[in-house]
């Protein structure tokens, strides 16, 4: 009764063994051969942490020169800690990164090598702001060392009073002087500081009637 259960681990047995049957198991070249050669877990940090081009090596293996428990390379905790992982919120996409150029995608579903597509913008030119504008609309361009300038032409030296600067204007208008009260002006005149019109009757000064 013990012939079927048998007969199914023979089964099983061969069914696993059948993918190890046809698998590589010879090494690609004796030590002494470049075709042995693998990349190591340094040349894999160096790769991670700076980007280094490494090659494997074109001679035959050399043992480690270090003694046993010496460290020689770095760990593959090391390496999972330099290696990048997803994030979301702020992985570059495509659509971020100008056609043509490459980045590494940190997003997921976008990850490893990508290329941008994002349409170049044309180069800005230095903008002067239409007259009388304190805000100045910037147009969708790339700007290198460019100006933005408000213009007004209200802002000359005649309409600044004299010993007052304003955005690099020195003013120029002359400021009113005198201690004359209302009533040292004749009614209907002015005088300077605020304007203030006089009260003082025609034909008199200082209330003494005038010949």
């Amino acid at each position: 009764m013990k012939l079927p259960r048998l007969n199914l681990l023979l089964t099983l047995a061969l069914a696993l063994a059948a993918p190890l049957a046809t698998a590589q198991t010879a090494p690609p070249g004796p030590p002494t051969s470049p075709a042995s050669a693998m990349f190591t877990l340094e040349d894999l940090w160096n790769r991670l942490s700076a980007g280094t081009a490494v090659t494997k090596r074109t001679g035959p293996f050399t043992e480690p020169t270090g003694a046993p428990g010496v460290k020689t390379m770095h760990t593959l905790n090391e390496l999972m800690g330099a290696a990048p992982s997803v994030d979301d919120a702020n992985g570059a996409t495509a659509a971020d990164v100008l056609a043509g150029k490459t980045f590494w995608g940190l997003t997921g579903g976008a990850w490893g090598l990508k290329t941008g597509t994002l349409a170049p913008q044309v180069t800005g030119a230095d903008i002067t702001g239409a007259n009388g504008l304190l805000s100045i609309p910037i147009p969708n361009a790339n700007y290198t060392g460019k100006t933005a300038t408000a213009s007004d032409t209200n802002l000359v030296t005649g309409n600044i009073k004299s010993g007052v600067t304003v955005f690099g204007v020195a003013g120029t208008a002359p400021v009113p002087t005198g201690d004359a009260a209302a009533g040292d002006v004749l009614a209907g005149k002015t005088r300077g500081r605020g304007h203030h019109a006089g009260h003082q009757r025609p034909g008199h000064f200082g209330g003494l009637p005038q010949w």
